[in-house]
């Protein structure tokens, strides 16, 4: 089971990176793989509880975003915003599956708490 759950993000990066156009799909790896590594980063916050996942998020949405703008994705369309939320959403669930694996992780939870 453990297994199972530490293989999900690196499927998450292979579906987001296997749909669309090859810069989209690049720019969707780019920011999967950045997503991964921000639960390591974002743990030298000083926040917790709400205001951290807020601000997990945030990140989450600037990376959507800065994809879009790397990928030309980025339009002023109704479909481009529901694209750029929903793409913010995934990455966002990624690093929290990430969190979640690796906290409790005698190996790898000193680097996240």
């Amino acid at each position: 089971m453990k297994r199972l759950i530490l293989a999900l993000p690196i499927l998450a990066i292979a579906l987001i990176a296997a749909v669309g156009p090859a810069t989209l799909s690049t720019a969707n790896a780019i920011a999967a793989v950045i997503m991964l590594v921000a639960p390591f980063v974002l743990k030298y916050v000083k926040l917790s509880g709400p205001v951290m996942v807020l601000v997990s998020y945030v990140v989450a949405l600037a990376v959507a975003i800065g994809a879009g703008f790397y990928s030309h994705d980025i339009t002023t369309s109704d479909f481009s915003i529901v694209n750029i939320l929903v793409t913010s959403t995934a990455l966002w669930g990624v690093s929290q599956v990430v969190f979640q694996s690796f906290k409790d992780s005698k190996t790898f939870g000193r680097f996240l708490v």
